[in-house]
C-alpha cells in the first residue's frame, strides 16, 4: 500500500497566502475590444458612464468618448474636432467637466458647465505653451492644473474672472514638477504626483494648497492618484515591481496592495461610485490598449 507524503506546515503556510492573495480580488473583465491606443478613464455620473480618451485612426487625434457600463457600447462623448482632446475631469454630479485641448504645440484647459451653458479657456499664466492634467472639484467650483509640465494651479470656475481667479500652488523657483491632481470626495484635499524628492511619488494636500506631505514611499515610479469614493483609499500606478501596474493604498494604515497582475502596462485607474470596491483601468495586452475592470473583492488592507 503506497501512503501519501505529509506535507510540510511551511508549505501549507505559502500555499494558503497564495491562494489569499489570488482570491482577494476577482479576475479582470475587458471592456473594450478594438484594441486602439486609450488613456485618461474617469466616470461621469450625468450619463452614467465611463469618459475615456482614444486615438481616432482616421486622423490620428485624441478625441474623448464615452463607455456605456450597462452594455459596454462606446460612443463619441461630443461632436468630432479638429483638435486632440483629452484628461477629461467632471463634478459629482456630472454637470461641469473639463479637458485638455491640444492644437500644434500647445495646449490649454476648457471648461464647461452642462446647466449654466457656461464655459472658460483657462488663462495662460507662465510663458510655457502646455497646460495639463486639469482635475475638477467634486463641487464643479474649483479647476486645479498643471502649466509647463511643472507648475500647479487652481481656477475659481465660481467666479470665473481669468486671472484673478487664479492662485497658485507650488511656490515660485521650484524646479520640481507636480501633476496630476485629483480631488477628494469631500472636496478638501488633492492626491497629486511629484518629483520633489527626486523620484515620483504620491502626495497630498489641502485644496487652498497647504499642508503638502507625501504619501507613498518606492524606489519606482507612483504617479495617476485617484481617490477612492469613501476618501479612505487612493489608487495609483507604479512600476516599483517592474512593470507599470495598479496598486491601492490605505489612507489610514499606509498599506499598499498591487491590485494587477499583467507583463504589460496598467493605468489611469478610476473608481466606479457606483461600485464602490471596483476599478476601470486602461490596460495593454499584447501591444494593444483597452478598458478593464476589477473588483477589490476582499483586499484587506487594514493595520496588523
Amino acid at each position: 500500500m503506497r501512503f501519501c507524503q505529509p506535507i510540510c506546515p511551511g508549505l501549507l503556510l505559502i500555499l494558503a497566502l497564495l491562494v489569499g492573495v489570488e482570491a482577494a480580488w476577482s479576475q479582470e473583465q475587458q471592456l473594450t475590444e478594438d484594441g486602439r491606443l486609450k488613456r485618461d478613464a474617469a466616470y461621469c455620473a450625468h450619463s452614467r458612464c465611463i469618459v475615456f480618451t482614444q486615438e481616432d485612426h482616421r486622423t490620428g487625434k485624441m478625441r474623448l468618448m464615452k463607455l456605456n457600463l450597462e452594455d459596454l457600447s462606446v460612443s463619441p462623448f461630443e461632436a468630432e474636432s479638429d483638435e486632440s482632446r483629452r484628461e477629461f475631469s467632471v463634478s459629482a454630479d456630472g454637470n461641469v467637466y473639463c479637458f485638455n485641448v491640444v492644437r500644434g504645440l500647445s495646449s490649454s484647459i476648457r471648461v464647461f458647465d452642462r446647466k449654466a451653458s457656461q464655459q472658460a479657456t483657462l488663462p495662460k499664466m507662465d510663458k510655457d505653451p502646455w497646460s495639463n492634467w486639469p482635475a475638477i472639484s467634486p463641487d464643479g467650483k474649483t479647476v486645479v492644473w498643471v502649466e509647463g509640465a511643472r507648475v500647479m494651479y487652481a481656477y475659481n470656475f465660481a467666479e470665473n474672472k481669468g486671472r484673478e481667479s487664479v492662485r497658485r500652488f507650488t511656490a515660485p523657483g521650484d524646479d520640481y514638477s507636480d501633476y496630476m491632481p485629483s480631488f477628494f470626495p469631500s472636496g478638501k484635499q488633492l492626491a497629486f504626483a511629484s518629483n520633489r524628492d527626486h523620484d515620483f511619488e504620491i502626495y497630498l494636500m489641502n485644496s487652498d494648497g497647504t499642508g503638502q506631505q507625501r504619501l507613498t514611499e518606492s524606489r519606482g515610479i507612483d504617479m495617476h492618484p485617484a481617490v477612492s469614493p469613501d476618501g479612505k483609499r487612493v489608487a495609483f500606478t507604479s512600476n516599483r515591481d517592474g512593470n507599470y501596474e495598479i496598486y491601492v493604498i490605505d489612507l489610514a494604515t499606509r498599506k499598499s496592495q498591487r491590485v494587477t497582475q499583467n507583463e504589460e502596462v496598467d493605468n489611469f485607474a478610476c473608481w466606479l461610485p457606483t461600485r464602490p470596491n471596483e476599478l476601470v483601468y486602461v490596460g495593454q495586452r499584447d501591444g494593444k490598449t483597452d478598458l478593464y475592470r476589477i473588483s477589490l473583492g476582499s483586499l484587506s488592507l487594514a493595520a496588523e
